[in-house]
């Protein structure tokens, strides 16, 4: 059981998390939000400031979910909180596409947010540690 995490720079793991689409897809997610909100005569600075809140909120809802049940199945607590940030946040790409199908937006964003973390992580922790690149 005692299998050490190590990880290779970005510029060697193909599968290494950035940011970049969580950031483009909560920007999106309220791009959308806003739209919606005009569409049904709700729109105001202020309403979308909720929105801004809300999807932040359930960003750290979700990563602090996600850190807990990781920590939980893995043991270690061998994390980097970036990546979880990153995996938490590609299901605002999820959400955009039925945000405007759904009135119930958050349990499909908390449902999706625990299915990519846990598959990405999966992913992460499950590749081939033999063919390490060492710097």
């Amino acid at each position: 059981m005692g299998v050490e995490l190590s990880y290779k720079p970005p510029v060697y793991d193909i599968t290494a998390p950035d940011l970049y689409i969580p950031l483009m897809a909560f920007g999106t997610y309220l791009v959308l939000a806003g739209f919606i909100l005009g569409i049904d005569g709700r729109f105001s600075p202020e309403a979308l400031g909720v929105q801004l809140t809300n999807g932040i909120l359930c960003w750290l809802f979700q990563v602090l979910l996600l850190e807990a049940t990781l920590i939980h199945t893995s043991g270690d607590g061998d994390l980097r909180l970036l990546d979880v940030v990153a995996y938490g946040g590609c299901t605002f790409a999820a959400v955009s596409i039925g945000h405007p199908a759904s009135e119930y937006c958050v349990h499909i964003f908390i449902l999706c947010s625990h299915i990519v973390g846990m598959l990405l992580y999966g992913n992460v922790l499950h590749q081939d540690h033999e063919n390490n690149f060492d710097c």
